[in-house]
């Protein structure tokens, strides 16, 4: 370089950058507000129920989709296709509607919280009475240790997904904790890395159960193998209907805060709100 080339005056553009919770956020709007802020107060007390410990990291996944980023994170913020999708997970009573749960989505629908308690399942019948991915009783799991688990939470949630806008998602089912990021690789791939986190002060037979858990969410798992499969899906579906529209009304059409009902597409609506509200600014 020419011996008056200043480098401080054409320095690569350096991003915001704040932790919560030893989770590292960067970004390079000049006008942001703190991470306690942009996520609210109901997404951030999720996180700080989760990570405001000292973890530490078990393991790490990462896979390719076929299928734009956003088509994932709309995946993330269905609440109800778990039961219609993830039959294990109704087989075995991980996950079902008739929990006691909720759905919350941050003022501007940018983030989202969805979250049901196990020992609420009062359901018994109901999947069979709709012939909707029913328990049967021919159904056996033949390492039964898959399903164990401790109550780890005094508020007594066993599944709780959240997504932070626009590409990060944590998620809790049982006692496997996992971080998820999703990374465009163009307008129709992306890559879904995924972080399984511990507690340091966990016993060595937590730590077992948590590690065994984690055989239901990464690539070879039922919920990532799943969910993988279907992202291709809906892209190739879309393709070749440039020209029609959905409408994302069930449980009504406005953006509500909070729901006990997580059988809508409120969160869904959120997220469009919140892109569409940051494409036209």
């Amino acid at each position: 370089m020419a011996a008056d080339f200043d480098k401080s005056c054409h320095a690569l553009q350096k991003p915001k950058v704040e932790t919560y919770c030893g989770l590292v956020f960067g970004t390079f709007a000049e006008n942001m507000p703190t991470l306690s802020d942009y996520f609210g107060p109901e997404m951030c007390g999720n996180i700080q129920r989760l990570l405001g410990r000292d973890m530490e990291l078990l393991e790490r996944f990462q896979h390719g989709l076929d299928g734009n980023w956003k088509l994932y994170m709309e995946n993330v913020r269905d609440t109800y296709h778990a039961s219609l999708l993830h039959s294990f997970m109704t087989t075995f009573r991980l996950g079902r509607l008739s929990m006691k749960g909720a759905v919350e989505v941050s003022k501007g629908g940018l983030h989202h919280l969805t979250y049901s308690i196990r020992s609420q399942d009062n359901d018994q019948g109901q999947y069979d009475a709709k012939e909707i991915r029913a328990s049967k009783d021919d159904y056996t799991l033949n390492s039964p240790e898959l399903l164990e688990s401790w109550p780890e939470f005094e508020c007594g949630t066993t599944l709780a997904i959240q997504s932070l806008f626009p590409n990060f998602s944590i998620q809790q089912l049982s006692n496997v904790i996992t971080l998820r990021l999703i990374v465009p690789k163009g307008p129709h791939k992306s890559e879904l890395t995924w972080w399984v986190l511990g507690a340091r002060e966990d016993t060595p037979e937590q730590r077992a159960i948590r590690i065994r858990q984690s055989n239901l969410v990464g690539p070879g798992g039922y919920i990532a193998m799943e969910d993988g499969a279907v992202v291709g899906w809906v892209r190739r579906g879309v393709t070749g209907a440039d020209d029609k529209k959905s409408v994302l009304a069930m449980g009504g059409r406005d953006v509500e805060r909070i729901s006990e009902s997580r059988c809508n597409e409120l969160a869904v609506r959120g997220f469009w709100q919140g892109w569409h509200g940051l494409m036209e600014s």
